[in-house]
């Protein structure tokens, strides 16, 4: 498979990955020393390469036999494109949990292509007939959108990025030292919100739970942390 980076563009497909990649802790590693090698890799993840179909082997002509009774075939796994970070990502390997907002997207489409197609034969009928058809579309309409926004956030674990129970502890202890100093009041205030959202990246790419106590003190600081969205960050 041809390299996408070489010594010559490095830069400036560092640049291309840092808009789609929220991989911090490994960005300012690449902007420090030139990983051409590495950074190629996760170029590629982004925009895969098609690899050329095999030939087809001929094969010797086989004897008539009685054809078996037809099996149901398996159902093709189904594709849904995660647009922010320029990638496609199987159904089946979705948690569950998003399977079920997906499938649940899927039928309120259904429902409101079914709905517009009431309005079209309401020509004759007044603002206050449509109404209710109205207003369930809106609604409809909002509850796809937000469940889009929670399905384009997963991101599958990358294999570099597992972590054990040591780095663990050391996240949580890292994430409690440096709440207490921004509490105290913490003079390189924006380093240190730097550094905990690395923390909590990695804490979350990897399913670590992190208790609501203390997610709700990261975002008050600043870290955008997924899933809240109605807590004030102190400016």
């Amino acid at each position: 498979m041809a390299a996408l980076v070489n010594k010559d563009n490095y830069w400036e497909m560092l640049e291309v990955y840092k808009k789609h990649s929220r991989m911090h802790g490994l960005i300012r590693h690449m902007e420090k020393k030139m990983l051409i090698d590495k950074l190629d890799h996760e170029m590629k993840k982004l925009y895969p390469q098609a690899k050329p179909a095999p030939k087809p082997k001929p094969e010797p002509p086989k004897p008539q036999e009685a054809k078996p009774a037809a099996q149901p075939q398996a159902e093709p796994r189904q594709k849904l494109k995660v647009i922010r970070n320029f990638r496609e990502v199987y159904y089946d390997d979705l948690p569950k949990k998003l399977q079920v907002l997906w499938d649940r997207n899927r039928d309120e489409y259904k429902e409101i292509r079914a709905l517009h197609e009431k309005l079209k034969l309401m020509e004759n009928g007044t603002p206050k007939d449509r109404e209710p058809l109205t207003m369930r579309i809106t609604m409809l309409d909002l509850q796809i959108h937000e469940r889009w926004k929670e399905i384009d956030a997963w991101s599958p674990v990358p294999d570099e990025l597992k972590i054990d129970h040591k780095r663990i502890s050391s996240n949580r202890k890292y994430i409690s030292t440096w709440l207490d100093r921004l509490d105290k009041g913490c003079e390189d205030r924006e380093l240190a919100v730097a550094n905990l959202q690395d923390r909590y990246n990695e804490m979350w790419l990897n399913h670590i739970d992190i208790s609501e106590k203390t997610l709700q003190e990261l975002h008050k600081y600043g870290v955008k942390v997924h899933g809240i969205t109605t807590a004030d960050s102190v400016s």
